[in-house]
């Protein structure tokens, strides 16, 4: 398959569309697994709540996430290019790690401190 300057542009501009996506799934994944079976809510209420934290997390996330991408992941992605790596999962494993890297500092930026950030188990 051959990667041309089209298909790495929708690369660089959806990848990072990945982000609210995954905040968002998680967020309303979680509490249904933990809700009993007599705490109920519509599926319309789901719905628009799933609409409305979509909404919500794109705006607060995606600044960042696009920053970060230029910043980290282009830098990378020309290393990768002129070893002629092309592998999809290097690329995930690149992405996932600029996520994970990115969490990090806006923890440690918001007044965390570094153990603190690496500890999922910390509040």
């Amino acid at each position: 398959m051959k990667i041309t300057l089209r298909r790495t542009a929708a690369a660089f501009a959806f990848a990072p569309l990945a982000v609210p996506v995954v905040f968002v799934t998680l967020s309303f994944a979680y509490p249904a697994l933990q809700r009993g079976p007599g705490n109920r809510v519509g599926v319309w209420d789901r719905l628009l709540g799933l609409a409305w934290w979509t909404l919500v997390v794109a705006v607060s996330s995606l600044p960042v996430a696009y920053a970060f991408e230029l910043v980290v992941g282009l830098p990378i992605w020309i290393v990768l290019r002129h070893y002629k790596i092309r592998s999809v999962g290097i690329f995930a494993l690149g992405g996932a790690a600029i996520g994970w890297l990115a969490d990090l500092c806006l923890s440690v930026w918001s007044g965390r401190t570094i153990m603190g950030a690496l500890n999922p188990m910390s509040s």
